[in-house]
């Protein structure tokens, strides 16, 4: 039996499916948040509702024992309360171990998502900043 749509759904909607960033996993349109600040067609969150779910709570559970906010971005060592370039402070934590990594800017955030929070995708680009950078 086929989901009932959520208001302002359409019939093609629950035909439409996308792979979740974080489960991989294929999952109806319905199954992801509307975000109507996304560029593409399907104006839906990345993430499914079950994952962003499951990470707010262990982000909550993080902030009550985490340690108190640094001066300073742990990544890139800027201040994201006095620099709009930071867009404010973010919890980070292992998505695999469920354990806090330090407190870090939201840019900073993005940009280890952007690389899958994965050492061998940092240092590919790494590598071809080094080798396009032209010496600087």
């Amino acid at each position: 039996m086929a989901p009932e749509p959520e208001q302002d759904e359409t019939p093609e909607d629950l035909t439409l499916t996308r792979v979740c960033n974080k489960c991989r996993e294929t999952k109806p349109i319905t199954e992801y948040f509307r975000d109507k600040g996304r560029r593409d067609a399907l104006k839906r969150h990345p993430v499914c509702k079950k994952c962003v779910k499951k990470s707010m709570k262990v982000v909550q559970k993080l902030k009550k024992t985490a340690p108190p906010k640094p001066p300073v971005c742990e990544c890139c060592g800027r201040n994201p309360d006095a620099e709009p370039i930071c867009r404010g402070w973010c919890l980070d934590h292992d998505y695999e171990t469920e354990a806090f990594r330090g407190w870090i800017c939201q840019t900073c955030n993005i940009g280890l998502g952007h690389f899958r929070d994965s050492v061998e995708g940092l240092m590919k680009g790494i590598e071809y900043l080094k080798r396009t950078s032209n010496g600087n």
